[in-house]
């Protein structure tokens, strides 16, 4: 199974001074224990990881929070997706939603 990693859980993930990062490595190791699991990223929430990472101070600007993104996504299993993929990703999982909690778009 692949996990599209929304922008908190990326940076969480990153940022070891993050306050979710133990939990967040946590969760990521028992599902690559368990075998199986890939994580995917996307250009959206690659943006927010640097940008949030050179504004909140975690890295000293944006030329070091990309390369630790880069650092990031060398890890085992995860994998860049484009955005035409995201969507088809989330399509895939509205569908197979029960239609008693869809949420329709207006």
């Amino acid at each position: 199974m692949t996990y599209l990693l929304d922008a908190n859980v990326l940076i969480a993930l990153g940022y070891t001074r993050h306050q979710s990062h133990r939990q967040v490595g946590a969760w990521v190791s028992e599902l690559r224990a368990t075998g199986g699991a890939n994580f995917a990223t996307c250009a959206i929430t690659e943006l927010a990881f640097v940008r949030v990472g050179a504004q909140a101070g975690y890295y000293v600007d944006v030329a070091m929070a990309k390369k630790a993104l880069h650092v990031l996504k060398t890890r085992p299993n995860i994998v860049l997706r484009g955005v035409a993929v995201m969507l088809l990703f989330s399509l895939a999982s509205i569908i197979s939603i029960p239609a008693c909690v869809r949420v329709t778009m207006m």
